[in-house]
């Protein structure tokens, strides 16, 4: 087998999020919704908890949304595995079972004083590299958030993830 087919039989999730980056999935200014990261937010049964948050929800979409945590359990439904259906990326913690490092697929959870952040391992070849929703490309193309790949520094993850 070659590393792609071994790669989708371990982690099939990450075919789904690499097609997701293909598509060239990114925000859109303002009051209009991309559609498809509406489907990501959709997964996130917290934002739909009440009549209010709905609403909201889909009023603001993914300007009002930080869709990071959604772009993940997205993925995971895809191939037909159940995340957390939760909108925080610190909900990540405590779903699955750990890791002791990274791994190509695994479910990467970070913390800065200001932001919390989810994404998926994508390289560990000594140049670590996620891909995830809600974030800028590594190196230029825009500055709206995206499904994109970037470097992932190792001083800020709280820990690694994988499915049961």
């Amino acid at each position: 087998f070659g590393s792609d087919v071994a790669d989708h039989y371990m982690a099939p999730w990450m075919t789904i999020a690499r097609a997701e980056e293909k598509r060239n999935v990114v925000e859109i200014p303002g009051k209009k919704h991309h559609p498809r990261i509406m489907d990501y937010i959709r997964t996130c049964d917290t934002l739909y908890a009440t009549a209010n948050k709905a609403k909201y929800t889909e009023r603001e979409g993914e300007e009002g949304v930080k869709w990071c945590s959604a772009f993940v359990n997205w993925c995971m439904s895809e191939v037909g595995l159940k995340g957390t259906r939760d909108a925080r990326a610190l909900s990540w913690l405590t779903w699955g079972k750990p890791l002791p490092g990274p791994q190509f697929g695994a479910v990467v959870v970070m913390k800065t004083a200001s932001w919390r952040h989810v994404a998926f391992v994508d390289r560990v070849d000594g140049r670590f590299t996620m891909l995830g929703g809600n974030q800028k490309r590594a190196s230029g193309g825009g500055i709206s958030d995206r499904v994109s790949y970037r470097p992932l520094n190792s001083s800020i993850i709280l820990g690694y993830r994988w499915p049961v």
